[in-house]
């Protein structure tokens, strides 16, 4: 628990939902982790806005961790491709991010 009143409701403003103010910590912590994903998936598909199927497969292989060979049966296309395509998005994520911290 924290004992800073105002990180308190900062966190509560932050995680506010549908039904209004979330006073319970794990609960918070989930809806900042939910936003952190979005905000990294938006990260990768920006990156790799001229390859959105890498992107794709990145989201769906990396980040939420469906298997190679499922995310290519379920769009229909060679687990070699598949993994070529995770290979090349990672080379390009790595140079931009390490290309961005200096």
């Amino acid at each position: 628990n924290s004992t800073d009143p105002n990180l308190d409701d900062a966190l509560a403003v932050r995680a506010r939902g549908n039904q209004g103010y979330c006073t319970d910590e794990d609960e918070i912590r989930k809806l900042e982790d939910e936003e952190q994903f979005k905000d990294d998936c938006r990260w990768v598909r920006d990156v790799l806005k001229s390859k959105p199927h890498w992107a794709s497969a990145f989201i769906a292989v990396r980040m939420k961790g469906s298997t190679v060979r499922d995310y290519a049966n379920s769009i229909d296309v060679d687990e070699t491709a598949v993994s070529h395509w995770l290979e090349r998005a990672e080379k390009k994520l790595r140079k931009f991010y390490e290309n961005r911290q200096t």
